[in-house]
């Protein structure tokens, strides 16, 4: 795969000149856009065949909207390469085998063939609905195999973490912790979820609703968030002098900046959600509740290091 200078991916007739990106074909030099996730959306709309498979893929892009932001920009990430990888079929000429031969350009990466595999499930359901297909092809395509991550943050590396942290990024780690909750939820609490009872949240990605119970150290933790900022704000975190929302990418980098300095070595933000579950499921409560899961399945894929339950057989009877 071809890459731009700062390290992006370049797909075929795609090119970077200038600090722009560029469509090139039959000597045509279209210009994109300086970023590179508008130039992925642009070079879709360019690269969509005149066809059903264009329209198709639009349609079912344009469904997009109701589903979690995170979601939806992983999803537009990998429209141009669905759009270009069956840009030669009609959705009705499109079967299993050609799907199969589409994924395996990605088993090194089983977590983005695993999502263009649910995207082509989705556009190929829409198909179906619409008539541009008369089954759906993707159905009997297995998953690949994902590795599971490992990794659990000790309350050492925690603390090593936290104290190179600034006071936002310190709030954010306490709130992530003490409620395991995802941190696209944590951002957008509002003062107004918040009550004598506990915090209501509402996740983005399951739509579950719950509320975390207050406790005297959630409390604190959401005093201090109070009192980072003078501005009134309908949100609990946001940026000085602003009353938006923080936005992810913004924590996420001053997260790892604290990592890097604490020299911690692969630690995530999202690790915290998976500590929380984690010493909770030690400590005897139940984390399926707290992260308001559904499947039990779900929740033992956060759990780290307890997989394998500690147990006891019969001691020998004396005769």
């Amino acid at each position: 795969m071809r890459r731009c200078p700062n390290g992006k991916m370049l797909l075929p007739r795609m090119y970077w000149k200038n600090g722009r990106y560029y469509y090139v074909k039959q000597n045509k030099w279209n210009t994109l856009s300086s970023n590179h996730n508008d130039a992925l959306r642009q070079y879709a709309d360019l690269e969509a065949p005149k066809s059903g498979w264009g329209d198709l893929v639009a349609a079912t892009y344009a469904d997009f909207d109701t589903l979690a932001e995170n979601t939806k920009k992983q999803y537009n990430g990998i429209r141009p390469k669905i759009v270009h990888g069956f840009s030669d079929f009609e959705p009705h000429e499109i079967m299993g085998t050609h799907i199969y031969q589409f994924l395996e350009q990605y088993r090194s990466t089983p977590n983005m063939a695993n999502r263009m595999l649910s995207v082509l499930k989705r556009i190929f359901t829409k198909g179906v609905r619409l008539g541009a297909c008369d089954f759906n092809p993707s159905a009997g395509v297995a998953r690949f195999d994902e590795d599971k991550r490992k990794r659990y943050i000790t309350d050492e590396e925690y603390k090593l973490i936290y104290n190179q942290a600034n006071e936002v990024i310190q709030v954010v780690m306490d709130i992530c912790y003490l409620t395991a909750q995802r941190i696209g939820d944590v951002l957008t609490i509002k003062r107004s979820d918040i009550s004598e009872e506990g915090i209501l949240i509402v996740q983005q990605k399951s739509k579950a609703r719950l509320t975390v119970a207050m406790t005297p150290e959630l409390a604190g933790v959401i005093a201090r968030a109070k009192t980072l900022r003078n501005v009134p704000c309908q949100w609990l975190l946001h940026p000085k002098g602003k009353a938006t929302a923080y936005a992810y990418s913004s924590i996420k980098s001053a997260y790892q900046r604290a990592v890097s300095a604490s020299g911690v070595t692969d630690a995530t933000l999202h690790d915290l959600r998976a500590k929380s579950l984690t010493d909770l499921k030690k400590a005897g409560g139940d984390p399926q509740k707290l992260a308001g899961h559904r499947l039990e399945s779900t929740t033992l894929r956060y759990l780290r290091g307890i997989e394998s339950p500690l147990v006891s057989g019969p001691s020998l009877r004396s005769s």
